[in-house]
């Protein structure tokens, strides 16, 4: 802009307006010539006093109509954001300062342009505040290259979201016929069939296996891709968890030719931490030694200190200088003809990172690879223990599954393992099953028919108590709510094809001491115990605490048990027959609290039915849950007299 323009000469015009100690005219035809942003100036009155010439560009409106405006810049501004801008200036008529401030121009011509205002103080000599500068962005090129990346963002999620249902759909179709394949091919293996025949069934099951194994990498990648894989930590022993699969994998390296060393520590250590993970990890290490070590030998050491720590060592040729060993779809040695996606130390990696720890590979001086995974576990729970399922005794399993292929298929695998099954296409055939014991494994498969995965879940709870392990199959991703699902009762989640190791490991699993036999009698015998449906430890607790009159806590708590109880009933009747629904809800979140205050353990899974259904049915439930608070009463106070 000419210093003679007439923007110049009427900045320098409106300087009789400004006090004497403001900047003179050289400093405004300075700044008119060389800022590319709209910059105005305003005196401590709140008057405009200069404006550039570039608010024309951005607006439309000349430097002469703005010095013309009594409400300047209001008018430039777009209406929604004016009140912004307003209270923009007002913090700067007070001497504050700010930087890039987005907002939305109005021009001349009634168009909107995004633009980013900054504004400081303006001082004399003397220090006294003169009024404020402030400078305008024209930011709408950046605005609409965000939209446009936003734009290619959500494009690029939903393809994404699109390849991850895909790949759920897809495995789900090969996982469900696998299931029939592989353990009818296994049930053949060892069925004492002649050589040639014998090669056969084990050719169907090794490629079964592969091929399982790759549709697996495939889902799980693509879950933790979008962050919805499945962890669910439970006590375990990693030497229990750990050894059949050790075993198998040691006949895989010996059929090699590889000379395999596993040491598991202490075989009474338990840990709190998805297994089903760790055994993945493992197998994942493991594997990978297998597969790039032509001779020598592996060794594998399982610790358990402050972390779970498993080392894989081999003898194979080491890790090439630079490569991204855990990067999906990469090979630690790209030359090597070797099976699979290259999928597996990615996964591993991951699902280290899930569980709070870490996976590090190094080479060994001599030759070699070690590989390092570390997660921290949590202190075991404490759970009421339940006597464990003699050795040699069948387990009792419970299978539920609307496919008939798949379910035949586990029918005859946990039959041909020495295991009672007892099988069911529906939920309404599951929970007619009568047995004079309680199931110590339930499998229910995901996608049935019907009520959803976690009705199904509660109902099976309702039905058979506590006491089995409940886990769900799936062909696929869970897509279900996995906190929903756990509150609901369920232990765990398995992927189809379940394998006869995994189904002996499942079974095996049943029988650890975390799990209770269920509280509900089966047909035609007598009320469980005490031991049975009470928490024994928490009584233990309240009856050691003691007051200086010599009563116990628990008799402490039954001295005003009648009261509390009176008080919840009314709540719970109130607040389910008014339809207050979160009411009613805080009323059983209470009823929770009283069975852990109580120990009534045996009342917990109820609590949480009632919890589910709480929403849509709770007036019909409402009796139920005074029934189940009057039961817990009767037998605290049993145990706790007053006198």
């Amino acid at each position: 802009m000419s210093p003679d323009s007439p923007a110049t000469r009427s900045s320098e015009a409106s300087l009789s307006h400004a006090p004497e100690e403001t900047l003179g005219p050289a400093a405004f035809r300075a700044i008119a010539e060389f800022t590319y942003d709209w910059e105005s100036w305003v005196d401590a009155s709140g008057r405009l006093v200069w404006v550039n010439a570039a608010v024309e560009r951005i607006t439309g409106y000349s430097p002469t109509e703005c010095l013309e405006m009594e409400t300047y810049p209001l008018p430039l501004i777009h209406p929604e954001d004016r009140p912004r801008l307003e209270e923009v200036c007002r913090r700067a008529e007070r001497g504050e300062s700010e930087n890039h401030i987005e907002f939305r121009t109005l021009s001349k011509d009634g168009k909107s342009r995004w633009a980013a205002i900054s504004y400081q103080p303006l001082v004399d000599s003397h220090g006294r505040r003169t009024g404020y500068r402030s400078s305008v962005r024209d930011i709408e090129e950046r605005k609409q290259m965000e939209a446009r990346l936003r734009e290619a963002l959500a494009a690029a999620e939903e393809a994404n979201l699109s390849k991850t249902r895909f790949l759920a759909s897809i495995s789900h179709e090969l996982r469900t016929p696998l299931q029939s394949i592989m353990s009818h091919a296994e049930l053949l293996f060892r069925a004492g069939l002649p050589a040639e025949l014998r090669d056969y069934a084990e050719a169907v099951t090794r490629e079964g296996e592969h091929l399982a194994r790759l549709v697996g990498d495939l889902l799980d990648y693509s879950a933790l891709e979008a962050g919805g894989l499945t962890v669910l930590p439970r006590s375990f022993s990693p030497a229990e968890e750990f050894r059949p699969r050790l075993t198998s994998l040691a006949r895989k390296a010996k059929d090699k030719g590889l000379d395999f060393h596993f040491e598991l520590g202490d075989p009474h250590a338990r840990v709190e931490s998805d297994p089903d993970r760790c055994l993945q990890i493992l197998t994942n290490l493991v594997s990978n030694a297998i597969q790039y070590t032509a001779e020598g030998r592996i060794e594998v050491i399982v610790r358990v200190d402050s972390d779970l720590t498993v080392v894989v060592s081999d003898t194979g040729p080491g890790l090439p200088p630079g490569i991204e060993l855990f990067q999906p779809f990469r090979r630690g040695h790209p030359d090597a003809q070797t099976g699979g996606f290259g999928l597996g130390l990615a996964i591993s990696a991951r699902l280290c990172e899930r569980l709070g720890g870490s996976l590090t590979a190094q080479s060994n001086a001599e030759g070699g690879t070690t590989m390092v995974a570390s997660f921290p576990i949590g202190a075991p729970s404490q759970q009421v223990g339940r006597a464990r399922r003699a050795p040699g005794e069948p387990a009792l399993v419970v299978i539920v599954d609307d496919t008939g292929s798949s379910r035949a298929a586990l029918t005859h695998a946990a039959e041909a393992l020495g295991h009672q099954v007892r099988k069911a296409s529906t939920l309404k055939e599951a929970l007619a099953i009568e047995e004079q014991r309680s199931p110590d494994l339930i499998l229910l498969d995901l996608n049935m028919p019907g009520p959803d995965v976690t009705e199904k879940a509660l109902a099976l709870r309702q039905r058979f108590g506590s006491g089995p392990r409940l886990l769900v199959m799936s062909a696929g991703g869970i897509g279900a709510d996995q906190a929903a699902l756990k509150e609901a009762g369920v232990d765990s989640f398995v992927q189809k094809p379940i394998s006869l190791e995994t189904l002996t490991r499942l079974i095996s699993a049943s029988e650890d001491a975390g799990y209770r036999r269920s509280s509900r009698p089966a047909p035609g015998t007598s009320a469980p115990s005490a031991a049975e449906t009470w928490d024994l430890e928490r009584w233990a607790e309240l009856e050691s605490f003691k007051d200086p009159e010599g009563r116990s806590l628990g008799q402490r708590i039954s001295a005003r048990l009648d009261e509390d109880v009176a008080a919840l009933s009314k709540r719970l009747r109130r607040a389910a027959t008014e339809s207050e629904i979160r009411g009613y809800q805080d009323a059983l979140h209470e009823l929770r609290g009283l069975v852990g205050l109580l120990g009534a353990s045996f009342a917990l899974d109820s609590v949480r039915r009632l919890e589910q259904l709480a929403e849509t049915r709770g007036e019909r439930h409402a009796g139920e849950a005074v029934e189940l608070l009057e039961t817990m009463q009767r037998g605290f106070l049993e145990r706790f007299p007053l006198h």
